[in-house]
């Protein structure tokens, strides 16, 4: 058989040797093999380096190209989008020395607040004013047990000086009762708030009072927290007002005289005791000797004739006096038709008792304080001689007096204080509630 290759060893190149250029195929296939049965295609060389004779590949080469140009126009489009959107936020901006107004801020009301009046409002503007000696922390009820159905229309939460009312304005549904019974109930937690409860029977909220129902409203005072209404769960048709107290009280619930009733509920305030702790500094191995501050209390007695409208807090005894001589002057009565008021404050416990002046509307009475044990005894001279007593009165929610005896023998009226130990007290001329009148304040 001849010799396929007529070439000699030494002429045949390897594998993995190169051929000169222009002697080997595009593919890199030898030249000289021939085409014998099926090898009728060239032979691919696996072994040949990288980059010499490499097949051509199943995929478009502009496939990688493509796939750039997307990301780099999507990343395009996203920067675009996110200085357009910033542009309408922030609004327009100093361009070239002309400044655009920015975007205006809608800043939106609380819609609760229309429920609690602004400011403190004085006593005497609050219509229907209680007298102190009717609020308790006793269970309290108004209106009558009937089928009646009631809607409540609008509340108002307010403060005035000496309290905090919140105003209900009920409405008849159906039925011929005139307002819906309520029953208030004190309750006394020493591990969180004191509590007044209110019960509406038969009541619902209206459709424009609907927005209360779970709702709290803060009325800025020293002694209610929050009023926080809704429908009730234990009694079936009614409504159920808790109020939260910062500090134990007194209270007392009401019905105001006209024609649109109208249910009060007023909460005595009771201020904070706010007290400085002063700060101690400790130097360690600094030898320190303390001297204790003595402080004198000296009592001056005013000169026989001088007019003492006014004494300071001691546990001494105590004279007012204006040189008043003859048994003309008289008790009198507040411009509420009320002999006394009285307030527990954060201060002192405060009694004011009317008192009209004698030798001609000139001249106040004397006035004489001592104590006797834990019983403050006041008594007031120089009055037109009468002769009464009253039954023991008793002071709901006050902290150090308990109690009051009043009774008149001839020209004295007698007072007696039952205090829970011997305070420091002060008395004083004041004119209050359209009259003139004792002040006796006993510190707490």
């Amino acid at each position: 058989m001849p010799d396929l290759d007529n070439s000699t060893p030494a002429e045949r190149p390897t594998l993995t040797q190169k051929r000169a250029p222009g002697s080997t195929p595009a593919m890199g296939v030898p030249g000289s093999l021939p085409k014998i049965g099926a090898f009728d295609k060239p032979i691919r060389l696996q072994s040949s380096p990288a980059g010499e004779g490499t097949p051509p590949s199943d995929q478009p080469k502009s496939s990688s190209a493509k796939i750039v140009v997307w990301v780099v126009i999507v990343a395009a489009l996203a920067v675009a989008s996110y200085f357009a959107l910033r542009n309408v936020l922030s609004g327009p901006t100093d361009n070239g020395g002309e400044i655009v107004e920015p975007t205006a801020t809608v800043i939106e009301e609380d819609p609760l607040a229309m429920y609690v009046a602004e400011g403190v409002k004085l006593d005497e503007e609050a219509s229907d004013l209680q007298d102190p000696l009717a609020y308790t922390s006793e269970p309290q009820k108004v209106g009558e047990t009937s089928e009646a159905l009631f809607t409540l229309d609008d509340l108002m939460v307010s403060r005035y000086e000496t309290f905090t009312r919140v105003a209900f304005y009920p409405s008849l549904s159906e039925g011929d009762s005139v307002v819906p019974e309520v029953m208030a109930e004190y309750s006394s937690n020493p591990d969180s708030y004191d509590q007044i409860t209110l019960t509406f029977l038969n009541t619902s909220f209206s459709e424009d009072l609907s927005l209360l129902d779970g709702e709290s409203l803060s009325p800025g005072s020293d002694t209610v927290s929050s009023v926080m209404g809704e429908t009730a769960t234990s009694v079936e048709g009614a409504l159920q007002f808790n109020v939260d107290l910062s500090q134990p009280t007194t209270y007392v619930l009401h019905i105001a005289a006209g024609d649109i009733p109208i249910i009060y509920l007023d909460i005595m305030e009771v201020a904070v005791l706010v007290t400085d702790t002063p700060e101690t500094t400790v130097s360690p191995s600094v030898d320190v000797t303390t001297t204790p501050k003595v402080t004198t209390t000296t009592t001056t007695t005013p000169a026989p004739g001088t007019s003492v409208y006014e004494t300071t807090y001691s546990i001494e005894s105590q004279e007012l006096r204006d040189g008043l001589t003859s048994n003309t002057a008289s008790a009198g009565l507040f411009e509420n038709d009320k002999s006394f008021n009285w307030g527990d404050f954060s201060d002192a416990f405060y009694f004011y008792r009317a008192l009209n002046k004698g030798d001609g509307g000139t001249k106040y009475p004397k006035v004489t304080a001592k104590y006797e044990g834990n019983i403050l005894v006041v008594e007031v001279q120089n009055l037109q001689s009468r002769n009464v007593s009253s039954p023991a009165i008793t002071f709901p929610g006050a902290r150090d007096v308990q109690s009051l005896d009043a009774s008149q023998s001839g020209n004295v009226l007698r007072f007696e204080f039952t205090v829970s130990s011997q305070k420091q007290y002060k008395l004083s001329f004041k004119e209050y509630m359209g009259s003139e009148s004792l002040l006796i304040q006993i510190k707490h």
